[in-house]
């Protein structure tokens, strides 16, 4: 015998947003401290869902869309976290990619996935535009790099000021284009 499915309440990316609703004050993310010292991170199933909004309605405003693949060259951090909720509640499919693979390896990787956005961090910036400027024109995607140090004063944004511009301050997220 079949079960009917209650396929609206299996939506993956309404998830934090239902525990957000019914669990506010719960524990949602626990990042431990890392070794430069940094205080642990920990964020209520009402400020996770905040935070994983502003970041679908960042790649929205990138142009994200259901069906579109978002390509992560994130370590484990609340950024990749985001990254993959925010694809959820997009509809988006987000491509897990390893920080820790050589030039060649992510190139192959990217070239097959074809992504519209790929995320990485400040310090994979010079690979990941090189690998960007190998894809044909029209199916380039664009660079995300989550880390704030991408300032003013940076000598990432000096080099690369005219392809760098910041979303939003609260998602500490910029855009790599051109």
């Amino acid at each position: 015998m079949d079960a009917p499915i209650a396929r609206e309440s299996m939506i993956m990316g309404s998830l934090p947003a239902r525990h957000a609703r019914y669990r506010p004050h719960h524990a949602a993310v626990v990042i431990a401290s890392g070794a430069d010292g940094e205080h642990p991170i920990r964020l209520t199933w009402r400020e996770f869902d905040a935070y994983v909004n502003r970041w679908a309605n960042a790649m929205a405003s990138l142009g994200v869309s259901r069906g579109d693949r978002v390509a992560t060259v994130l370590a484990n951090s609340l950024e990749l976290l985001a990254n993959f909720w925010s694809c959820a509640k997009l509809g988006a499919i987000a491509v897990p990619v390893s920080p820790l693979l050589t030039a060649a390896g992510l190139g192959a990787l990217i070239a097959d996935a074809s992504p519209c956005i790929v995320v990485g961090t400040s310090d994979q910036l010079a690979m990941l535009s090189e690998l960007r400027l190998q894809a044909p024109p029209d199916t380039r995607p664009i660079l995300v790099l989550t880390d704030p140090k991408v300032g003013s004063d940076s000598v990432v944004s000096q080099r690369y000021s005219n392809r760098i511009s910041c979303l939003s301050k609260s998602t500490s997220m910029c855009s790599v284009t051109a």
